[in-house]
């Protein structure tokens, strides 16, 4: 049960990973939503690369927000 304790200090806040991005977020309009949720999906794939799960994981769940506003529009 040693990996079951919560590390202090870190704090996962889905926030943090659009200062991570070398990309600003658009979702003004359906075209800039499509593309956002694109190069989101290519990020996200580098950071699996790197190895920064957690990152990746951010990025997935950012998808999943956008394209519910792209259903939305």
């Amino acid at each position: 049960m040693e990996g079951a304790r919560s590390i202090k200090g870190k704090v996962k806040n889905k926030e943090d990973i659009e200062k991570s991005l070398p990309f600003k977020i658009k979702d003004d309009s359906i075209k800039n939503l499509s593309e956002s949720v694109q190069k989101l999906e290519d990020q996200m794939y580098i950071f699996a690369k790197q190895m920064e799960f957690e990152k990746a994981a951010l990025c997935r769940d950012k998808i999943k927000y956008l394209k519910r506003q792209l259903i939305d529009l």
